[in-house]
């Protein structure tokens, strides 16, 4: 073996994990590429029930490790949740789904917002995103800033 190749193997093997760029995945919100991994996932559970639909209103419960993935997209920034895949060794997960969805929806302009009377324009976010439900019927629902709507609470963790 020559010297170099000795030295760059070294140079290689002591480079830290934390240099390596996280994975990315497309937006499930606006279809955008690429929505890199975050890091710190702040507030955001790390573990969760699978989800995913297994046929007949039925779905997985197995407790899986989650990653958390935001889209940037400046109009859209919504942040996806993904199954941890990792089906090797002892840190196998329970099962293989992937079941990635939107955790926390897009951030629009709020085209309601009006004038003040300063004169300036009131910019509330305010969230708004198609909702597929279980049944595969596609409805849509509007989710203000204060994270309440009519129908449900929502938690936002920006």
């Amino acid at each position: 073996m020559e010297p170099i190749t000795i030295i760059v193997g070294i140079i290689i093997a002591l480079t830290p994990a934390c240099w390596a760029p996280g994975s990315k995945i497309t937006c499930e919100a606006c279809k955008a590429f690429p929505a890199p991994e975050m890091m710190d996932p702040g507030k955001r559970p790390l573990s969760g029930e699978c989800g995913q639909a297994l046929g007949g209103n039925v779905f997985c419960k197995l407790k899986r490790k989650k990653k958390y993935y935001k889209c940037k997209d400046k109009a859209c920034q919504a942040v996806t949740i993904k199954n941890l895949q990792c089906n090797y060794g002892s840190d196998r997960e329970p099962c293989e789904h992937e079941n990635r969805f939107v955790f926390e929806p897009p951030i629009t302009e709020n085209p309601d917002s009006e004038a003040s009377t300063s004169g300036t324009s009131a910019q509330i976010p305010y969230y708004h995103f198609p909702i597929i439900s279980r049944g595969q019927e596609t409805t849509s629902e509007t989710f203000i800033s204060s994270g309440k709507n009519s129908k449900n609470e929502y938690h936002h963790f920006l």
